[in-house]
């Protein structure tokens, strides 16, 4: 990809979009495209941050490696969003594992060209403190509903976020993911689905859930 073309994308996400043009082809001469394939490792809990990171294309999941192959999925991040800001400002190293939970395109961008844009470009600073911030609010409502809410209260307060078409929800994600995300086992997550077919909610045919009763997954009045 010509330095042309990764100026666009750049200029297409979020975090840079007020970027001119000067600004962003000095970026686009900068940064790193990675192609990743699904399930690949970006980087390992334990790793050193020396760059952030946001997601072009695809999708990536933060996690925390467990015993036994299991995990605690932390976020997921799709097509706009940055990650690894935290550990990188700390100099420290990060704390969970990124995964592709598909084919993705991430851009890379080393922490003393992130230092120095920050020197020249204020407004890039409070976009990256509100990501920041959005993502601390985020963190503080999965701790709510973990501690606050049931099993199944979770459960449907993700559905209610996902779109329909045609009564029709996609999982975005594996169910395994959405279930470490939930903070539910994979066997609790298929015994929900299969109590809310039982009451006629939903019908499960994979990842596709079809809608009965949309009114189920809205929080009582």
């Amino acid at each position: 990809m010509t330095s042309v073309h990764t100026a666009r994308l750049l200029g297409n996400l979020p975090l840079f979009r007020h970027l001119d043009d000067e600004q962003l082809t000095r970026f686009a001469s900068r940064v790193q495209l990675l192609r990743l394939d699904k399930h690949r490792v970006l980087f390992e809990r334990g790793q050193m941050a020396r760059a952030l990171h946001v997601v072009a294309m695809g999708s990536v999941k933060l996690s925390i490696p467990g015993l036994n192959g299991h995990e605690k999925v932390v976020e997921i991040f799709t097509a706009g969003q940055s990650f690894g800001e935290a550990s990188m400002f700390l100099d420290s190293p990060y704390l969970v594992q990124a995964t592709m939970l598909e084919d993705s395109l991430i851009v890379e961008i080393a922490k003393e060209d992130i230092d120095a844009a920050l020197d020249a470009d204020p407004m890039l600073a409070r976009r990256m403190l509100a990501g920041l911030s959005q993502r601390l609010h985020t963190l503080m409502r999965d701790i709510e509903a973990v501690s606050l809410r049931t099993a199944s209260e979770r459960l449907l307060d993700f559905l209610a976020t996902l779109p329909a078409q045609n009564n029709v929800i996609a999982l975005p994600f594996s169910k395994a993911t959405v279930a470490s995300k939930l903070n539910l086992s994979p066997e609790t997550l298929s015994r929900l689905f299969a109590e809310l077919s039982e009451q006629g909610v939903l019908t499960v045919k994979g990842r596709q859930l079809l809608l009965h009763r949309r009114e189920a997954l809205l929080p009582a009045e």
